[in-house]
């Protein structure tokens, strides 16, 4: 009797059931994803803004070396150490927002292969399939 019960359960429930678990499983995609961008952002952000201040302090620290030098050529060298330091910061700049950008693109494409796996059609029977195979719970 279960055993039929189960069948008819199955057979008639599964349908009404898939769209609603589906977009759960979406959405359960998209909130891991944002918690995934948000949290590789703030880390992201925080390394960037430590390795530009760094370079910047280098820079400061150079010129401060250019200010005290007692001969030309000491001056010359931390003057030069500096406006380098300050291109390292200047160059960190555009490539952690470059690499940001690929995050964030890396991270929409897989959102929506995850929503085109989902919807699809063979992963919607391999659902359906494995649901089919589940035995009727014990009386």
């Amino acid at each position: 009797m279960l055993g039929k019960l189960w069948s008819l359960f199955l057979q008639a429930l599964w349908p009404l059931l898939w769209p609603i678990i589906r977009d759960n499983m979406v959405e359960v995609a998209q909130d891991l994803a944002s918690w995934i961008r948000k949290t590789m952002a703030d880390r992201f952000n925080t390394s960037s803004e430590e390795q530009k201040s760094r370079a910047e302090e280098r820079a400061r620290s150079a010129e401060e070396q250019a200010t005290n030098a007692s001969t030309e050529e000491e001056r010359i060298k931390a003057l030069a150490t500096a406006q380098a330091w300050r291109e390292i910061a200047e160059l960190l700049s555009r490539d952690n927002e470059q690499l940001r950008i690929q995050l964030e693109e890396a991270i929409r494409q897989s959102q929506v292969y995850a929503r085109k796996r989902i919807d699809s059609e063979a992963e919607q029977s391999k659902v359906q399939d494995r649901v089919q195979s589940l035995k009727p719970p014990k009386e």
